[in-house]
């Protein structure tokens, strides 16, 4: 959270340090998978002078963990940040590292338009994210081919909860990130979805191993108050369905919203990892999806459908 309560500007800098930098070259990489990333979250927030209206750049990119490549180098941009400097990796954990030569002056920039969204009154100070990401698989060769729909808007702090109190999803891995259906409830601010490593699987000997589902606060800062982890080493196949509770049942109707904020959830972010047969390549579906926590209409309904997932069963509040 360094950069909390900042003015910046374009041109301005700054730095964060990496949690791989804690990682031990003497130690097996497969030890210390709470000190490898699989991607990165970033979320900036402005406001223009004498405006109280919210602009956020929300962006996110994940690495394939290749030991064949360095994924990023200076002049690398994406919405409102470009990259003029990084510390390579070890070479101890990515052995190409060595032929990296950064450059220290960024050779493009990338101007955006952003789009606004009010937040509310009683919006909570600006955070960082601060949930720790689950461990990506160890060095893969396989090149990840991604399909973001779009880069979501934070919700602004809720004046209403018309989220489900419970979710049942069926699996359906003959689908891709083509389906998005959530995009198109009113009730929804943005989605994301994003298949990795999905070259060369056999799709009909394709389950999935895992899955994660995360619900995020209204901050905008992908803070997580919700955790499931209950489908971890399972089987699923197409058809299969999951289910989960949502934290939105622990709100009590006898007392204000804004002093339950911890329960009512901006979003949902979900993550199923499948193996083919034979074959020890991760193949994950990361999908999430924004809530406008609107007085006046439900997000979501039967049959939305996203990646590998279809809604088929909810409990509304």
């Amino acid at each position: 959270d360094t950069y909390n309560n900042v003015s910046l500007s374009t041109g301005d800098t700054l730095t964060f340090d990496s949690v791989s930098a804690k990682l031990n070259p003497d130690e097996p990489l497969s030890s210390q998978l709470n000190y490898v990333p699989g991607g990165v979250l970033m979320s900036l927030r402005a406001k223009r002078e004498g405006s109280e209206t919210i602009v956020t750049n929300r962006v996110s990119w994940m690495y394939t963990n290749s030991c064949e490549s360095v994924p990023t180098s200076a002049g690398d941009a994406i919405g409102w940040i470009t990259l003029s400097d990084q510390t390579e990796a070890s070479q101890a954990f990515c052995p190409v590292a060595a032929s990296a030569t950064p450059t220290l002056s960024p050779t493009k920039t990338v101007t955006v338009t952003p789009t606004t969204s009010p937040v509310a009154a009683t919006d909570p100070p600006t955070n960082s994210p601060t949930k720790s990401p689950t461990p990506s698989p160890i060095a893969s060769t396989d090149t990840p081919s991604s399909s973001p729909s779009k880069a979501p808007t934070p919700s602004p702090v809720a004046s209403c909860v018309c989220s489900p109190l419970s979710y049942t999803f069926t699996v359906n891995l003959n689908q891709n990130c083509d389906t998005d259906t959530f995009i198109d409830n009113p009730g929804i601010g943005d989605t994301v979805c994003l298949v990795i490593n999905d070259d060369d699987v056999d799709f009909d000997t394709l389950k999935v191993i895992d899955v994660q589902f995360l619900q995020v606060d209204t901050s905008g800062n992908l803070i997580v108050i919700n955790q499931d982890d209950t489908y971890n080493n399972v089987s699923l196949s197409t058809g299969d369905t999951i289910t989960f509770d949502s934290v939105s049942a622990k709100l009590n109707p006898d007392e204000p919203l804004s002093s339950q904020l911890n329960y009512v959830p901006g979003g949902v972010l979900m993550s199923l990892r499948a193996k083919s047969e034979g074959s020890e390549t991760i193949v994950t579906n990361r999908v999430s999806w924004m809530y406008t926590n609107s007085c006046e209409s439900v997000p979501t309904s039967v049959g939305d459908a996203i990646g590998w997932i279809t809604l088929v069963s909810s409990a509304q509040l």
